[in-house]
């Protein structure tokens, strides 16, 4: 009876290492580092273990609409995120601000206004969401919400991958507002 608990020990906890290693192959396809092909299907194995609680399922489907996004599948990628919205994981402002890019690509601004200004919400420094609304705000020619959000951005201080092109997109479209405007509107530089 003693050998029967181990191995089961043994078994539970190869399963344990077998989920986190799906969990880690999951994010390093979201963040390019893995094939993401490979990352999808790390992301299915984390989705459907029962081991998964609602932070690793949350992370995994954040993961995944990564994935789908950069693989310019919009509606499958929101509809990962959503899900991880319902479900409320700790990196929530990320879930919000990647649906509010894929609703950016489809051109359908009002969601993703929504998105965006959901994550700035959360997260106040969050300057690629700031930077991103404020081109939708551009493209809409609603040139004063358009400024205020790239300097915003620009006063951001978020850690996130895509905090160095928000800032340099930000300065860049001041400084073009600027000059069609004759100065009023740039970034100050």
């Amino acid at each position: 009876m003693k050998t029967f608990l181990v191995v089961i020990v043994i078994l539970l906890s190869q399963v344990g290492v077998a989920l986190a290693d799906d969990a880690e192959d999951c994010r390093r396809g979201a963040d390019g580092s893995l094939d993401k092909t490979v990352g999808l299907q790390a992301c299915d194995r984390v989705l459907n273990s029962r081991r998964s609680d609602r932070l690793v399922l949350g992370t995994a489907l954040i993961n995944r609409g990564q994935i789908h996004y950069m693989l310019q599948d919009y509606p499958r990628a929101i509809d990962d995120l959503s899900g991880a919205i319902a479900l409320k994981p700790q990196y929530l402002t990320i879930a919000y601000r990647n649906r509010g890019n894929c609703h950016f690509m489809l051109k359908d601004d009002d969601k993703a206004i929504a998105d965006y200004t959901e994550a700035v919400r959360l997260d106040a420094g969050h300057a690629s969401a700031y930077a991103a609304r404020g081109l939708i705000y551009l493209r809409r020619n609603e040139i004063e919400s358009a400024a205020a959000d790239f300097r915003a951005a620009l006063a951001g201080h978020n850690e996130y991958s895509d905090s160095q092109w928000a800032k340099t997109t930000a300065r860049r479209e001041l400084d073009a507002m600027g000059s069609r405007s004759g100065g009023t509107t740039g970034s100050g530089r």
